[in-house]
């Protein structure tokens, strides 16, 4: 992604089609940059907010990676600001990544409810080493299995800052709503012959 320093007011670049935002982080001065709009939408869906890549500034290269993204709340695909955290190969990250469903059809076709109970996970990983998710094959599950944080699949080097124990997705039957149960109308009737028999009395 061609990125450049921010020499116009915010406003004005936005009306150009570019996109303001910020790159900091270790031995770089927080510095105000700017972006085409199209190149940052394609760069956040090819790396999203968990891998790195490297941008050129001032003629040296960087390596970065997303940290912020705001988008405008009437037009979610439109950004308004991005910031780039630049890293070094020595450190780690964090982010949070979401876990991607594999196969919910096959519970579902079993009549049975899938209940995915977290959607995304915090992971701590080396430089470079980023995916976009975390999947989960859900097509073998019958009622009462779940798929717990040990038991997900991730590169070497991952730690999930979660609980191993915590369940991520279970299988059960689909609850039913239950029918009131309507009065028997025998058993109003002998309350009303009681009440009856007590008012003779």
């Amino acid at each position: 992604m061609k990125i450049q320093p921010r020499l116009e007011k915010i406003n004005k670049i936005r009306k150009e089609g570019l996109v303001p935002g910020v790159i900091y982080g270790k031995k770089i001065e927080s510095t105000p940059i700017q972006a085409e709009y199209k190149e940052l939408f394609e760069t956040y869906k090819k790396y999203g907010k968990s891998q790195t890549f490297k941008v050129k500034l001032n003629n040296k290269i960087h390596q970065v990676y997303l940290k912020d993204v705001q988008l405008n709340v009437a037009r979610p695909k439109d950004f308004i600001h991005f910031s780039l955290l630049k890293i070094t190969a020595s450190d780690t990250m964090t982010s949070l990544i979401p876990i991607h469903v594999i196969n919910k059809g096959e519970v579902e076709r079993k009549g049975l409810l899938l209940q995915l109970a977290i959607s995304a996970v915090e992971v701590e990983y080396p430089v470079g080493s980023g995916v976009n998710n975390i999947e989960i094959d859900v097509a073998n599950l019958e009622v009462g299995d779940a798929i717990c944080i040990k038991d997900l699949i991730v590169p070497e080097g991952y730690k999930i800052q979660i609980d191993a124990d915590s369940v991520v997705a279970n299988v059960t039957h689909p609850k039913v709503q239950e029918e009131e149960e309507s009065v028997e109308p025998s058993k109003v009737d002998v309350i009303g012959e009681k009440a009856d028999e007590e008012d003779k009395a």
